[in-house]
């Protein structure tokens, strides 16, 4: 999770993992990164990270306790961007943040993971403001499965975030079969443990196993 400072992160954080980080609205609030477990709709379970929140010109004391979420936002399957949807700069916010995030592909010459934005304190806007912004969503680059507006505080949308961050998670997932030989079982285990099985299918004659 990435975003300006005080856009919610903490917050939204707490309600996708039932978790109690600090949430206060001021900078910094949280100045290390923390990882909480989350369940998602599709029976996956994912490892969310939450991250100091961004700013321009991060002050110099701070820089060490920033550094330590650079990798970790590098290495992520996926990037949850959270904005503060109430905020009358949150565009402005937004592309403070997107200028650290192509920062930080210069820096370790990466490719950037792929981002979900993350619009939040819908409770702090009008209807016809939430109307606006999703039809901002669906007129951006016609995709709008990359943005989803919610609350942190009330919940609205949390169900549907967790849909979207399964989907994408999975987006460059690949179906295999493997041929296991009788007394791999060491191997299988590991299949379970770190892969999603859909099929398995086994010899009682010759002990081999086909799993997808």
């Amino acid at each position: 999770m990435v975003g300006y400072t005080n856009a919610g992160k903490s917050t939204l954080f707490n309600t996708l993992t039932g978790a109690s980080v600090f949430a206060k609205d001021m900078p910094f609030a949280t100045l290390d990164p923390t990882i909480r477990y989350i369940d998602l709709q599709n029976g996956r379970s994912v490892a969310l990270v939450d991250t100091v929140g961004f700013i321009t010109d991060l002050p110099t004391a701070l820089i060490e306790a920033f550094k330590a979420t650079l990798e970790e936002t590098m290495d992520a399957d996926l990037i949850l961007h959270v904005h503060d949807a109430a905020s009358p700069d949150v565009y402005d916010q937004e592309s403070d943040v997107v200028g650290v995030l192509d920062d930080l592909v210069e820096l370790f010459d990466a490719p950037l993971p792929p981002v979900l934005n993350v619009w939040n304190k819908a409770d702090r806007i009008s209807s016809d403001e939430c109307d606006l912004l999703r039809n901002r969503f669906a007129q951006s680059d016609g995709d709008h499965n990359h943005d989803v507006l919610v609350s942190a505080l009330n919940g609205d949308g949390i169900e549907e975030l967790k849909q979207r961050i399964g989907d994408l998670i999975l987006e460059d997932t690949q179906s295999v079969q493997i041929l296991l030989a009788a007394g791999e079982g060491d191997v299988l285990a590991w299949i379970y443990r770190h892969c999603k099985v859909l099929e398995r299918h086994s010899d009682e004659t010759t002990g081999e196993a086909i799993v997808t």
